[in-house]
């Protein structure tokens, strides 16, 4: 199974089918963070909400087993600490006091708060955390990164990097000293040594756009790395030339989990799907319900045939979402071109879809799209689909080359009395 946090949801989905399991209710405000873990003798999972309700639910029977009220508020992250003793149950969380950031560790079963550590950041100042079992965790926000080690609160190692560089992401190994961070400038950094006077530091750098998450496999032995290129890229951790990419995912990488067994790889992108990829990269399946995009251009026209709403899906497409079923019934690629992403100071014009329209019957559709690019040249193109029956798809019947000089603002097909009949 994967386990996606959604408003104040965990919700559970097997990994082969992509269809959704069990939902795990129960929290009346946004969750903050959630973990798989073990807690007396059984597979569970625990979130908590901003307010500091914690839940536990145990997997196997959906049931709820805890729920506790932590002595803090205004909780913005949180992160289960593994224990050799599964009947206590620990976490790290920072939490708002006094216009700062605190962090402190609470023991969830009890109740109480046993260790606050000697780190405070701005209320305002966006930072990232992840921690490493129960050894260590490392924050980072703007040009500095702190490593603090659980059974030291006051002993803090910290590190700045040069004012131009900002740090975007952290991940901890999972059994050793060593941290990733990201960087705006699309480095990739492995920090060894990390509570020594000198740190060591090795660079790995493909991207070109900053860096918006990294993940350790299971051992430790590579990661992955993602961001605004829609690349995903497998790095060996002794050797930062051997890496593998999967490109063209279809969005930016939001976030990117590994499996314990290190089987399958999670990875989130902004228009609102989860991939679930194999050891050799291969897409297994994927989980969506409505696309994110990044423009609504052409607003919403309801198609009569499947009873869906049409609307603007990823770059260069269009969705038929089923507002009955809550479901993406298909996705149709009008543009047929791959996304161009942006330079790192240079913004890439790509080919969006400015209007639609579909007959009475929902047999045509009309598609008009664009690129609008005032320094070099620009494009306008009116196509139309007809829908096969037996492939049950629209294929493209006519493309028509700058209907008019300028830009297109609606187009619509003419009402007739026959189904059949079309203008």
């Amino acid at each position: 199974s994967v386990f996606i946090c959604w408003k104040t949801y965990v919700l559970e989905y097997n990994t082969k089918t992509g269809k959704l399991v069990h939902e795990y209710k129960g929290l009346l405000n946004r969750i903050i963070g959630f973990n798989y873990h073990s807690y007396d003798s059984y597979q569970c999972i625990t979130a908590c909400s901003e307010v500091g309700k914690v839940i536990v639910w145990k997997t196997m029977t959906s049931y709820k087993i805890l729920e506790k009220l932590l002595p803090v508020q205004n909780i913005k992250t949180f992160n289960v600490i593994s224990s050799e003793n599964e009947d206590d149950i620990t976490a790290l969380v920072s939490y708002v006091n006094k216009n700062h950031v605190t962090f402190a560790v609470v023991d969830i079963k009890n109740k109480t708060l046993f260790r606050k550590f000697d780190l405070k950041i701005k209320q305002d100042e966006k930072y990232f955390i992840d921690i490493s079992g129960s050894k260590y965790f490392s924050v980072i926000h703007g040009n500095t990164v702190c490593f603090v080690r659980f059974n030291n609160s006051n002993n803090i190692s910290r590190h700045l990097i040069i004012n131009t560089r900002t740090f975007t992401c952290i991940a901890c190994h999972p059994t050793e000293e060593v941290v990733l961070t990201g960087d705006n400038t699309g480095r990739v950094v492995v920090w060894q040594n990390i509570f020594s006077k000198d740190k060591a530091q090795a660079v790995f750098h493909w991207h070109t756009l900053p860096v918006r998450t990294v993940s350790f496999s299971t051992a430790g032995s590579y990661f992955y790395s993602g961001g605004e290129e829609c690349v995903l890229i497998k790095w060996q951790f002794d050797n930062k030339n051997d890496r593998r990419f999967l490109p063209r995912i279809g969005a930016e990488i939001e976030h990117i989990c590994v499996a314990d067994n290190n089987l399958y790889v999670a990875v989130s992108t902004s228009d609102n799907a989860i991939r679930i990829l194999d050891t050799q990269m291969n897409q297994v399946t994927l989980i969506q319900h409505f696309v994110l995009g990044k423009q609504c251009a052409n607003g919403i026209v309801y198609d009569p045939r499947t009873k869906s709403l049409i609307m603007n899906g990823n770059l260069g497409q269009v969705q038929f979402y089923s507002p009955n079923d809550m479901a993406l019934l298909y996705n149709v690629d009008i543009v047929g071109q791959n996304k161009i992403t942006n330079e790192r100071d240079c913004k890439i014009q790509n080919t969006e879809i400015m209007q639609i329209a579909i007959s009475k019957n929902g047999g045509w559709l009309a598609t008009v799209e664009e690129r609008k690019d005032e320094q070099y040249h620009s494009e306008i193109r009116l196509k139309f689909w007809k829908f096969n029956n037996e492939m049950q798809t629209f294929e493209l019947n006519t493309s028509v080359e700058y209907p008019h000089d300028k830009s297109i603002n609606s187009i619509l097909f003419q009402p007739t009395n026959g189904d059949n009949a079309l203008r």
